[in-house]
């Protein structure tokens, strides 16, 4: 298995803005295999989370156990989740202090959640 990393958690790296796989993300909102990119973003895939066109941030994957490959199927669900994640961001510009507090919370207990999973296996 994988594990992922939501890179708007203020536990999570910073990476400029002009890294060049940030700036891919930015151009064309696809998934994409960070290796291909002189970037400072350590992971095997970077999906993008957008909102209203605009990128707000990434969700990076490392990499899966085994080495393997991300599937189609896994990059296309990865990709609706971050989507989803996107949308719910760009959704806090007109919510107040606590529900961007709140959101942030439920982002922090998944990424526990996921870590946990994948530490059992």
């Amino acid at each position: 298995m994988a594990s992922c990393t939501v890179m708007l958690c203020p536990a999570a790296t910073i990476v400029d803005a002009n890294d060049a796989a940030v700036l891919a993300l930015q151009t064309w909102h696809k998934p994409l295999d960070p290796h291909a990119y002189d970037s400072a973003l350590q992971g095997d895939l970077a999906l993008p989370m957008v909102g209203r066109g605009q990128l707000l941030g990434l969700l990076l994957c490392g990499e899966r156990a085994g080495g393997e490959a991300y599937a189609p199927v896994e990059i296309d669900a990865l990709a609706q989740f971050a989507q989803g994640v996107g949308s719910a961001f760009d959704g806090l510009g007109n919510g107040a202090p606590a529900e961007h507090d709140a959101l942030l919370q439920a982002i922090r207990d998944l990424r526990t959640s996921i870590d946990r999973h994948f530490a059992e296996e």
